[in-house]
């Protein structure tokens, strides 16, 4: 069965110790028997889903460690020990690959995540939150209202440095005040502040409206890079085997169905094709 730990790069070896299990009752595999997969917090919901039927098929125990991308490659960096890296972005992996952390030859990109305005305001179903509401309007409103919006940390974040992206090619970046912006560690982190209505407004992924029935409003591809994600095997790992199997899994044709559906745009065009008319 699968173990989850949520760590920080200050918090990571406690963590080992006290595991706190949130996808599933923790498995009385020995440790070393058991496959320690970092992952990146806006992919961790749909590694929940996915996990449980790769269990299934191999045999194989994993425990989860869920954060940002920036600080699990931070953690990798200090001796982690963890066997398989599944990051929201590709710069991590090929750093990783780079200074021979990772094996080259793993390194294999697993979706596209894309980005959307959301307020917990907002209708709660996967129709039109407002009809009268645009990303136009939404734009010219952030300044004009003064609202604070939630984003993913740019630093260590993927999402956020979409995010930023987004900001700097509408001049919002230049114009609003930063204390306008609230900046989590991670995409769950700034989907929690915006859902629990701390903050009115946020920038966050479009798996975790989907995993959530929530509406937002898309923001248009033109205006941040795609977010590659990729994946990568860690040289140090004694599971390398297992790693593998978990990589193939993920790339399946079956998997990349259902990853289509979670809000991600799959590595194969026609099965993001497919998502397209299902939309």
């Amino acid at each position: 069965m699968t173990k989850v730990n949520i760590c920080s790069i200050t918090l990571f070896f406690l963590a080992l110790v006290t595991s706190q299990a949130l996808f599933a009752k923790g498995s009385s595999a020995p440790s070393s028997k058991i496959l320690n997969i970092a992952v990146s917090a806006n992919f961790a919901p749909a590694l929940k889903k996915l996990l449980p039927q790769f269990e299934q098929q191999t045999g194989i125990n994993t425990q989860v460690f869920i954060g940002s991308t920036g600080n699990l490659f931070q953690q990798i960096h200090h001796g982690a020990p963890f066997d398989i890296f599944i990051a929201a972005d590709k710069l991590r992996p090929s750093k990783l690959v780079k200074a021979k952390l990772a094996l080259g030859n793993s390194l294999k990109t697993y979706a596209f995540g894309t980005i959307s305005f959301w307020s917990s305001t907002w209708q709660h179903d996967n129709q039109a939150s407002n009809n009268s509401l645009t990303f136009e309007n939404l734009l010219q409103d952030i300044p004009r209202k003064r609202l604070r919006i939630a984003i993913a940390n740019p630093t260590i974040a993927p999402y956020g440095v979409a995010a930023k992206q987004l900001l700097e090619a509408t001049k919002l970046w230049q114009m609003v005040d930063k204390k306008q912006l609230i900046m989590g560690s991670n995409i769950n982190q700034t989907f929690q502040q915006v859902r629990s209505g701390a903050v009115p407004l946020g920038i966050v992924a479009d798996s975790q409206l989907i995993l959530n029935d929530l509406a937002g409003i898309k923001i248009p591809r033109q205006y941040y890079q795609a977010i590659e994600q990729q994946l990568v095997i860690l040289s140090a790992s004694k599971k390398v085997s297992q790693s593998q199997l978990l990589s193939d899994y993920l790339l399946s044709n079956e998997v990349q169905q259902i990853i289509a559906t979670l809000g991600y745009q799959a590595v194969t065009p026609l099965m993001n094709l497919k998502r397209s008319d299902n939309d």
